[in-house]
This record gives C-alpha cells, structure tokens and sequence, in this order.
C-alpha cells in the first residue's frame, strides 16, 4: 500500500473516551474506562439508526441505511454530479523524508509517498491552482499531481494554514501536456450553507491507490455546520456518510448538482463509529482560500501548546477538573515551557477571560501577537482547584507544516 494514512481523530463522543486516557489517572482508570465504553455503545447505537433524508425537495424520503443508487432518481443525481466533478478533482503525490531511529541507537533517514487528492478551482493565466488539505503534504519536500505511470506533473505551494487544514497549491501550465491540459476542468464552488441534513453528498477522491483514482463514494449530508476539534483547532465541518478513506483528503464532496460544498478531511474507521465522515465546508473555507492567494501561508500567534483537550462543565463534573484546556504536551522551547506550564496542567483563563468552550483560547490568541506578554491562569491541583498566575510571553510561528518548493526553480525535476 502507497499511501502513508494520516488519520485525523474527531467528534464530540470520542472526547469523553480521550479524557479518560489522558487525565483518567486523576479521576480513577476503571470508572473511566466503562464510561468511555458506555459513550461509545451510545454513539454506536445512534450511528446504527438509519439517517432520514430528502433529495432536492423532490418528494422522495427514506434512509440512508436503504440502497440509494437503487432510487432511479437518485442514481441520475449521482451520475450528474460525477460528470460535473470528475475532471476537477486530481491525485496528489507527496516524497517525504524522516529520521528513523533503531533499537541500537543509530538513525538512517528513510524516504517514503504518501497519496492525497486536490480540487482544480482557479485559473490564472500561467497556473492552474489546486485546493487540498494541509496535512496531505505534512512533513512532504516534494509533491506532484499523479497523471498515470508515465507522467508525473511537479506541483509548487501557494500557501498553506494548518490551523484550517487548507493548501492552495499550484501547477505551472508549460509544465501540462497539452492533452491533459485540454482535459482540465475547473470546479464550481456551491453554498455550502443551505445544506440540509439528508441532502446528497458525493466524495470523489483516490482512497488507498493512485489506481483507484477518481472513486465515487455516495452518501447524504448527516450533519451541518459542524464543530470538529482536531489536534487543538476548531473547524466547521460538514458530516456525511459517504465513505471516506485514506487518500480521500483534499478531494471534492459535492452536492446534486456537481457543485463543490467541502474538500474531503476526515474519516473515522475505528471500529467504534461507523460510516462517518468529515469535510471542511467550503463557506468558511473561502476566506482562507482568498487569503493564501493573496499573501500565502501566515503566521499565527502561539503560546506553546502542541496538544491539549477542552474540558467542559460534563467533563469537569465527571472527573473533578475545572473547564478548561487541559494540556497533553507542550511545545519543547516554547512560550508555555519557558512559563514553567507543563504537562498535566490546566490552563482556565488568559487575561482574566475565562475558557469557556473550544473556540475562547484561538479567538484570544487571533487578537494577539508574537512578543506579547498574558496572564495565564493555571490549575495544578484537582483537589484545591487553586488558580495561579503565570506570565507567558507569545510566539509567532509558521502556520505551514510542509517543505515543497514555492517556485520552480527551487524544486527538483518532474518524477515519473
């Protein structure tokens, strides 16, 4: 298998299951264990239920548990969003390179692909612009848009926001055979607000293989105006259960008409929830998109955490902690490290403002920049709950992950 699957973990069942890994040693392992496994029978159970639906206002109702493509109409809605879509979604290839390390102490650096997918969406006069996840070319040095065996086209980075997920990337047009060129179709971007639950959804995409380029996987919009938490950042996802797999990433989910409503980013396939999958809803994503073309990938403002939970007031309740973010692992040499927070800690409040949901730790940060100093305060102790004050001074840092080239004359010839 080629492609190196980067998984991202989501949904708000699960956040019970990982407060009990992370912070279970405080609240007594056993009880939280079965808790976990409650929450996960409950989120089975209510994925198990069928899903009902309605198709473009065209009197037909049913569920999604039953076969769509067996409703004529509904094949037809499918068939027209395939066409309209499948010469704009592309296969992506990425080259990265890792340290390895083996048990006796000695590193070699080893070089493997991973495979992702792309949206063809804006068309400049000496370029054709791809939309994609982030973490399609996370840690990638190079990357190339996949024709077939013989032709490999070498792709450069407009600009890229992990925080969002979202790449723009790009391919030089001298560098596209002219057939393939000719072929190339731009994608029309729909209104991802007036989704409604039980409406169409189709994902096109290349799960596992560059060999199963453009597969088409329907299913009906589950969920709208979503709130994914993944590794620390808040997106506004739309859900589906259209199967999603790896290599899926960065790929189309249209809606009847072919017209592109979210770019691909998340399945869960962990034997736990079943049939649900997770696209960033094109709206919000536009405001990205704009600026990355404008003046590629930003900077953001950071306080040193690479991974944290928010805890609510359920949770807090449960496991006797405060709301807040509870802080799984600071950055090595950043802000939070050099404050003295460390792993295990809670942060509650930054300036005074109190964390009350997922969102409150970004949106003070967004108004803030590198080179400020916050009052953060910090609980310890789950028993005395006692609030310190710690001063933490604030990083700028790259919001990219990636090291493909932004200009042809920094990257390495095309690959085969």
């Amino acid at each position: 298998m080629e492609s190196k699957s980067k998984k991202l973990t989501a949904g708000r069942a699960f956040l019970w299951i990982a407060i009990a890994v992370l912070v279970g040693g405080l609240a007594g392992g056993a009880f939280g264990y079965s808790y976990g496994r409650s929450r996960s029978r409950q989120a089975e159970e209510q994925a198990a239920r069928p899903a009902d639906y309605r198709i473009a206002d065209n009197g037909y109702t049913g569920s999604s548990a039953q076969g769509l493509l067996d409703t004529p109409i509904i094949s037809d809605q499918v068939e027209t969003a395939t066409r309209a879509v499948q010469d704009s979604v592309v296969v992506i290839t990425t080259k990265v390179q890792a340290e390895v390390q083996t048990l006796f102490g000695q590193s070699y650096v080893q070089e493997y692909s991973a495979l992702g997918s792309g949206v063809l969406f804006r068309e400049e006069k000496d370029r054709i612009c791809i939309l994609t996840n982030a973490h399609v070319l996370e840690d990638a040095s190079e990357a190339y848009l996949y024709i077939n065996e013989e032709t490999s086209i070498p792709v450069y980075l407009v600009g890229e926001s992990v925080s969002n997920d979202l790449a723009v990337i790009y391919v030089r047009k001298a560098d596209v055979p002219s057939d393939i060129l000719a072929k190339m179709k731009i994608a029309e971007f729909g209104d991802s607000d007036a989704l409604r639950k039980g409406d169409l959804a189709v994902a096109i995409g290349s799960p596992y293989s560059k060999s199963m380029d453009h597969t088409t996987t329907v299913g009906i919009v589950t969920g709208v105006n979503q709130k994914l938490a993944i590794d620390g950042r808040v997106m506004t996802v739309i859900q589906t259960d259209a199967s999603l797999n790896p290599g899926n990433s960065g790929g189309a989910l249209v809606n009847a008409e072919g017209k592109v409503i979210g770019i691909n980013s998340a399945g869960i396939r962990d034997g736990v929830v079943k049939g649900m999958g997770f696209a960033i809803a094109i709206n919000p994503a536009r405001e990205v998109i704009e600026d990355l073309l404008e003046n590629g990938s930003p900077v953001k403002t950071s306080i040193g955490l690479d991974s944290y939970l928010y805890i609510d007031e359920d949770a807090g309740e449960l496991y006797r902690l405060p709301k807040g973010v509870y802080i799984y692992e600071v950055t090595p040499g950043g802000p939070a490290e050099k404050a003295g927070i460390r792993k295990g800690d809670m942060i509650v409040s930054i300036n005074g403002v109190e964390l009350t949901d997922r969102n409150t730790l970004d949106d003070i940060l967004v108004s803030l920049k590198g080179g400020d100093t916050v009052t953060a305060g910090v609980v310890r102790s789950r028993n005395t709950r006692t609030t310190e004050s710690v001063q933490v001074t604030l990083d700028s840092v790259s919001d990219t992950n990636t090291n493909i080239a932004t200009e042809p004359d920094t990257a390495l010839s095309p690959a085969a």
